[in-house]
């Protein structure tokens, strides 16, 4: 026991011994055990910055490990402070400007972030890092042809490197090869430029994007779940399904997976399996609100109203703010054709709720209200919300034949029921 504890002991000393009294070999310990203890490399890096004693080109990187550590540990404050000290060092450094960039964006100041990304990409336009971090900015920012024309970039420049196409003297080798990136890194760049053209519409483009993140990375669940919604917009359930049931293989435990194939059963009218996708996601996420919604419009399809509405309840409880909940509900309990489902007093509470929710903007709320009102017995205001919900020109488009009808029965005193 003794040979061994020596043994440990031999070991150590260079780490915490000998390496504390050699500015370049803390420097060095700093990057080489950053994986293995993040605290102690953050202990040799500052040990190191604080000698006085590393010329201006190891500060400078030892300065970008302790900020990188800090990134990863979201102390975004440290990683911009010790940026900064790259940056005054080595004002050339595109990693620095771009991994600044990240913090900022991390903190949701995404002016200083957009700067830093464009120093980077100025700097150094191989970046193909710095792109894509701009591009993944522009998303929030719903700029959807900026996001895909920096993918675009991104993708040109990693295949050109590839293919062996850099021959840029000037890329810089501090860190890391800027215009080469992990294959799930390129995977992801198009699985964000599919997300673009999602966001267009444009779904054809985005499944095509999405498949090439698949082919690239085919263990990633959250890309079949993805490319299923695409397939889901075109209305070809078949293949939405099979990729959510992909998905649900490679990540059992993901509720979304289910819960968005339950829309899908649901949408094909197969109510049964859609509740039970619903269920599964509920088991795995009891606090998903959503969840509890779409089972109550099932179970409302169903015929089964006292089932919706104990999963409407469950969702409002959730979400006090899940103004589709509110309204979903408020008309079931002034609509139901079984009385002992019906309350007019509550369903106005609901409905004016949901309503309030949505800045009195939406004419299928107002419709709901007039409904509830008349449930209760006030026909002047149910005329009064029926004329409003009338006054859209979209709704009357869509639904006012019915509306219209409606509108009539309040004038006669008489409440709105749905078919049994």
């Amino acid at each position: 026991m003794r040979r061994r504890w020596l043994a440990t002991f031999v070991l150590l000393v260079p780490i915490f011994g000998w390496c504390a009294s050699d500015v370049r070999v803390d420097a060095k310990q700093c990057a080489i055990i950053a994986a293995v203890n993040p605290d102690l490399a953050i202990h040799h890096c500052t040990l190191a910055i604080n000698s006085g004693q590393l010329p201006d080109a190891l500060l400078a990187d030892t300065f970008y490990r302790r900020a990188s550590l800090f990134l990863v540990r979201r102390d975004y404050d440290g990683a911009i402070a010790d940026f900064d000290a790259v940056i005054r060092i080595s004002p050339q450094n595109a990693n620095a400007y771009n991994d600044r960039g990240e913090a900022w964006r991390l903190k949701r100041d995404y002016d200083r972030a957009m700067a830093d990304y464009d120093e980077a990409i100025r700097i150094y336009p191989r970046h193909a890092l710095a792109y894509y971090n701009r591009a993944l900015l522009w998303q929030s920012k719903n700029e959807y042809d900026k996001v895909i024309a920096d993918c675009n970039a991104a993708i040109r420049i990693v295949a050109s490197a590839s293919a062996g196409g850099v021959t840029d003297s000037t890329r810089p080798t501090s860190v890391q090869y800027l215009d080469k990136v992990s294959a799930e890194r390129v995977a992801r760049i198009y699985f964000v430029r599919g997300g673009a053209w999602y966001d267009k519409k444009d779904y054809d483009q985005a499944i095509a994007d999405y498949n090439e993140a698949i082919r690239i990375n085919p263990r990633e669940a959250g890309f079949y779940v993805v490319r299923g919604t695409a397939w889901y917009r075109k209305a070809d359930y078949d293949h939405a399904i099979a990729d959510y049931s992909k998905a649900i293989e490679l990540n059992p435990q993901n509720p979304l997976a289910y819960s968005v194939r339950g829309d899908t059963w649901r949408r094909k009218g197969d109510r049964d399996r859609a509740i039970a996708d619903y269920d599964e996601a509920i088991r795995l996420d009891s606090k998903d609100a959503q969840a509890y919604s779409v089972r109550g419009d099932t179970w409302y399809l169903k015929g089964d109203r006292d089932q919706a509405i104990a999963d409407y309840d469950e969702a409002i409880r959730l979400n006090p703010k899940d103004a589709q909940s509110h309204n979903r509900l408020a008309w079931l309990l002034a609509t139901s054709p079984a009385p002992q489902s019906r309350n007019g007093k509550r369903a106005v509470e609901l409905a004016q709720r949901a309503c309030e929710l949505t800045a009195w903007k939406r004419a299928a709320y107002l419709d709901t209200l007039a409904a509830a009102h008349a449930e209760a017995g006030n026909f002047v205001e149910a005329i009064r919300w029926q004329e409003k919900a009338l006054g859209f020109a979209e709704f009357l488009k869509s639904s006012g034949e019915a509306a219209r009808m409606r509108l009539e029965l309040y004038r006669q005193e008489k409440p709105y029921r749905e078919s049994p």
